[in-house]
């Protein structure tokens, strides 16, 4: 399973050089709507899926637990999550509803296919509704040239277009490609400041 769905999500979460930079409006409190529940050391907001519980009793665990080590970026609160360029309209509504839960980000989530651009589909991905192109094999991707291999599964099992790391032209940094997941995973040390291998 594949732990974001980073190309329509804004990829806000992937550790790349350049997108540690502090933006926010710097304030505290929590994001009008998101996925995290109660309180933490970092952040909280009450919609329950992640760190609460939900109808089933269950909660979600974050980061993860999937087996795969990747760079997440850090966090006090989730204004520490938005993208450069987003003072004013992060936190808030889709797609700037970001959450912090133990110290690290939380995708942003969609409530409806309607808020997924490019004809995109709100499925649920390790707990949290996010906007993907579902797919049954890479002809289904061909549309989608920032994720063109059919290679990860939503919680429904259904695929959906990834960026593979081993597709040419897809950069790892200072991590390795997980031929079988497709993520770029890290050891400790290997990400950037304010990221965090988990």
């Amino acid at each position: 399973m594949r732990r974001l769905a980073l190309p329509l999500s804004l990829g806000l979460l992937c550790a790349c050089p350049g997108t540690d930079d502090a933006v926010g409006d710097g304030t505290t409190g929590a994001a009008t709507t998101g996925v995290t529940s109660g309180s933490s050391d970092s952040g909280s907001s009450s919609s329950g899926l992640i760190g609460g519980e939900e109808s089933t009793g269950e909660a979600i665990p974050w980061p993860p637990e999937d087996g795969l080590n990747l760079c997440m970026r850090e966090c006090e609160g989730p204004w520490d999550c938005c993208p450069p360029g987003s003072t004013g309209q992060c936190p808030g509504t889709y797609p700037y509803n970001f959450e912090c839960f133990n110290g690290y980000c939380v995708p942003a989530a969609c409530e409806s296919s309607a808020e997924c651009p490019d004809e995109g589909s709100c499925e649920v991905l390790d707990g949290i509704p996010q906007c993907v192109h579902v797919c049954t094999g890479d002809d289904d991707c061909a549309a989608t040239p920032d994720t063109p291999t059919c290679g990860a599964m939503t919680d429904a099992g259904m695929g959906y277009c990834i960026e593979h790391c081993e597709v040419a032209g897809t950069f790892c940094g200072n991590t390795s490609c997980d031929p079988v997941s497709g993520e770029c995973v890290c050891e400790p040390g290997q990400c950037i400041a304010g990221w965090s291998c988990v």
